[in-house]
C-alpha cells in the first residue's frame, strides 16, 4: 500500500526521519516539485469531474420530471380574515 503524507517544509526533515524509523515502512521519499503540481492537478481535475457528474444527474432528473404525466404540488391558500398561510397537499 502507498500512502501519501502531508508535511509542512519546515518540519520535513523531521517528519522524513520519523517515518524511515519506522519498521513496516520500506521507502520514504519526497515527492519532487513536478510530481507535487501533477498531483494537485489531478486532484482539481477529480473535484472537476465530481461537480460535472453532479450537475449532470441534476440536468437529468429534471428532464425526467419534465415528462411525469401527473407532477407533484403543493397548493397554498392564503385565508382572508387573518392573512395566514395554509398548506394543503
Amino acid at each position: 500500500m502507498k500512502v501519501l503524507v502531508d508535511i509542512l517544509d519546515n518540519q520535513a526533515i523531521f517528519g522524513m526521519e520519523a517515518l524511515k524509523s519506522l519498521s513496516f515502512v520500506k521507502r520514504a521519499k519526497p515527492m519532487t516539485q513536478a510530481a507535487v503540481e501533477l498531483w494537485e492537478d489531478l486532484k482539481s481535475a477529480a473535484q472537476d469531474v465530481r461537480l460535472h457528474n453532479f450537475v449532470m444527474t441534476l440536468i437529468s432528473a429534471l428532464t425526467s420530471y419534465c415528462f411525469f404525466e401527473k407532477k407533484l404540488a403543493i397548493r397554498f391558500d392564503m385565508e382572508q380574515p387573518s392573512d395566514q398561510l395554509v398548506l394543503f397537499g
